[in-house]
């Protein structure tokens, strides 16, 4: 019998001096249990919800919704007088560990327990030789205090509820004046599943381990006792809407059966039997009965009495439990189990609370919807609407006398439904093209392409992605400004799946006109091109222009005769100047060579300033070369300088004629001569033969030349024709035409 062994127990305990070794002594804690728990067999690791069990399974803690304070008294075969105080705290708190990047939210349960038991008048003997003495009596005990957290979980293990706990105890023995303890660990799950088929309503399996940590006792003469280990398993059917009750579990000796049944409101009965002994109790509950600050709380009382079979000796147990304010319980939402984030305007709420109750549902502190909950607890909203943005949302039970309950934890669900919002830059940096996308710090993946390539982006900070490759070449420091807009893709997607549309952003500076490496024939240029949003600020040469509301800009820019290299800097929006060149040739014109043979040929030398026109801004192709006219072109080709006026005078050339100056510089530099009379005669007409001749005698053409040339007067075309094909003039036009060098 188990009474019988903890009595031997205690006594054994206490006159162990004569042995020095390690014992495994009976748990005084098995029989510190309420009298629901004592009426349901004692061991029983099933009674969720009852604080009276803590001491056997401290997961009985995780489905209390109150603050309940239980106090219970068991007179044990006349001898053992059993206390047991109880008390639980409900707490949600914050767990420390991450799922899916969100903390756990967990609604734990907190219970305290301190159990006692004491055996007075026990004889205490000496040796007296051989035979033993008594001396007087002596008290032996055990005080057990426990610490429990428990807490619940849903959907796990195909249960569909599954309450886990675990205890922390400090037990010490008392005999006489010595004192000695032991510290303790326990633990113990209870899985709940709702079968819902006719008449059975629930099936629950528990078990609990006892002892699965201990620190010995120690006992006088160096020996040390220690707690058993013990496992106790058990399962419970729920039937007739929660009425019956049956439980099976093991016991001290062999397999313990009972029965609970609810003969109505707050009224139940309770027994069970090992065969070895049979448990008879009841349990009453009061409700609204008035209590501090005029809060009404339920109270229940329950009784047991157990009868060994083998004598006529009882034991009794009275509990008297506070079960917290006369409420409804507070219902708790199951689904989701976690704040998210989604981009799903409804969701399904699911939870559990007071059967049969009216559930209503708050989203940001207004009402929304209610749905009834059924015999089981449970209630589910499959189409919960969400609002754009944060939804915190909470339940409430209430009755049809309109009793409401406390709040459950809520659950917050972030409604998402708008792409990402990006923020472009890109700018040069040394020799890489960098792109910078800000966007929302929830964005997970931003791509760019780039030329028809992925660009690789990397997320630098919260919000902030960043991509570099090779600087194309047509964006290198001082390359020619292109003719059209490079672009870069980007588009990004956030947490919750929304994708931004795809920004077709272009990048920098294009020239509409003129394009690089154009002939431009007038003094004159006016450039037009276009800024992109990737610009802050554009200068040509020195001078800042306008850009309009459509990125537009314009301005005029004089050039000068031959080659041009116009400078385009563009401020980026990190602030650095970069350049480009737009790179025009400028070649001299006239009004009247349009479909003139050697026209290209005119336009080159009078650009290289061998060949000139007349003051009526025409070159009078097919006029004669005149002796003046010669004189000039040689003097030109010479690269001589001309005096501003001449001081020679000849008879037939007026002192202030222009080409006074360029006459009497071929003269004096041997270029060409005066006839004897001292006339130079400037009208006369030249053949292409004496022309060629004048050029040789300068080295300007090859000699011989003039003799492999036409017979008859030379025309100004047929000259400028004739000089550029002499080497000399020839390398001149490549580099005058060759844009790549000679600025």
């Amino acid at each position: 019998m188990k009474f019988k062994s903890l009595l031997f127990g205690i006594i054994f305990l206490s006159t162990s001096a004569c042995f020095a070794v390690s014992r495994t002594i009976d748990n005084p804690q098995s029989m510190m249990v309420g009298a629901r728990q004592m009426s349901l067999g004692g061991t029983n690791p099933v009674l969720d919800g009852d604080i009276g069990g803590m001491m056997i399974n401290p997961s009985m803690l995780g489905t209390v919704d109150m603050m309940p304070f239980s106090l219970t008294s068991q007179r044990l075969l006349n001898a053992f007088d059993y206390t047991l105080l109880s008390a639980s705290l409900p707490f949600n708190l914050t767990l420390p560990f991450v799922v899916d990047g969100q903390y756990m939210v967990q609604r734990l349960l907190f219970g305290i327990s301190y159990g006692s038991v004491g055996l007075g008048g026990i004889p205490e003997t000496v040796l007296d030789g051989a035979v033993p003495r008594q001396v007087g009596t002596f008290f032996s005990g055990y005080q057990v205090f426990q610490g429990a957290v428990s807490t619940v979980f849903y959907d796990l293990f195909g249960f569909n509820m599954v309450s886990t706990g675990i205890a922390g105890k400090y037990i010490s023995h008392d005999v006489t004046s010595v004192k000695n303890s032991a510290l303790g660990l326990d633990a113990g799950i209870i899985g709940t599943y709702d079968l819902e088929v006719y008449m059975i309503d629930r099936l629950h399996v528990g078990i609990s381990a006892l002892n699965i940590f201990s620190t010995p006792f120690s006992v006088d003469g160096g020996g040390k006792s220690f707690l058993p280990i013990e496992f106790y398993l058990g399962g419970r059917v729920d039937m007739l809407n929660d009425q019956l009750s049956l439980f099976a579990h093991n016991s001290f000796s062999g397999f313990s059966y009972g029965a609970e049944y609810l003969l109505g409101p707050g009224f139940s009965v309770r027994s069970s039997t090992d065969f070895n002994r049979y448990n008879l109790g009841t349990g009453i509950v009061f409700a609204n009965v008035s209590g501090f600050g005029g809060q009404p709380y339920d109270i229940r009382l329950d009784y047991n009495m157990s009868i060994n079979a083998e004598d006529v000796d009882s034991s009794h147990t009275i509990s008297v439990t506070i079960m917290g304010g006369s409420q409804l319980s507070s219902p708790k939402i199951i689904k989701p189990i976690k704040d998210y984030l989604t981009s799903t305007r409804r969701t399904e709420i699911k939870g559990i609370g007071p059967k049969n109750q009216l559930i209503q549902l708050y989203n940001n502190g207004a009402f929304v919807r209610s749905v009834m909950s059924n015999r089981y607890g449970k209630w589910d909203v499959p189409d919960f609407d969400l609002l754009e943005g944060k939804n915190e949302i909470f339940a409430e039970a209430t009755s049809v006398d309109k009793e409401h309950s406390e709040k459950s934890l809520p659950i917050t669900i972030t409604l998402d439904t708008t792409p990402p919002e990006l923020d472009i830059a890109i700018f040069p940096e040394e020799n890489e093209l960098v792109l910078l996308v800000l966007t929302a710090p929830d964005t997970v993946d931003v791509l760019g392409v780039l030329g028809g390539s992925t660009m690789p982006l990397t997320k630098v900070s919260e919000g902030t992605w960043e991509g570099r490759v090779p600087l194309p070449p047509e964006h290198i420091e001082k390359a020619s400004v292109p003719g059209e807009f490079s672009y870069v893709d980007v588009a990004a997607k956030d947490a919750v799946g929304n994708e931004s549309s795809e920004s077709h952003v272009p990048y920098f500076v294009t020239m509409s006109f003129p394009p690089d490496k154009s002939v431009h024939e007038k003094e004159n240029l006016r450039l037009i091109g276009s800024s992109s949003p990737m610009v802050k600020e554009i200068k040509v040469g020195v001078d800042r222009v306008y850009i309009d509301d459509n990125k537009w800009f314009s301005i005029s820019r004089k050039l000068t005769m031959g080659k041009n290299s116009i400078p385009i800097t563009y401020r980026t929006l990190n602030d650095e100047d970069h350049q480009y060149h737009v790179r025009v040739l400028r070649l001299a014109s006239f009004k009247d060579l349009e479909g003139v043979k050697g026209k290209r040929a005119i336009e080159l030398m009078a650009t290289l300033g061998v060949v000139f026109g007349d003051k009526d801004e025409m070159f009078h192709p097919n006029a004669p070369v005149t002796r003046k006219y010669m004189a000039r072109v040689m003097v030109k080709a010479a690269g001589l300088t001309v005096a501003p006026k001449a001081k020679t005078f000849f008879s037939d050339i007026p002192p202030n004629d222009p080409d006074a100056p360029y006459i009497e510089a071929a003269i004096e530099n041997g270029l060409m001569v005066a006839y004897p009379d001292g006339s130079f005669r400037p009208d006369g007409s030249l053949t292409m033969g004496e022309a060629m001749s004048f050029l040789s005698s300068a080295g300007i053409a090859g000699e011989g030349e003039e003799e492999n040339v036409k017979s008859g007067l030379v025309t100004r075309s047929e000259l400028a024709t004739a000089l550029s094909y002499q080497p000399k003039y020839e390398e001149k036009i490549s580099d005058l035409v060759n844009f790549e060098k000679g600025y």
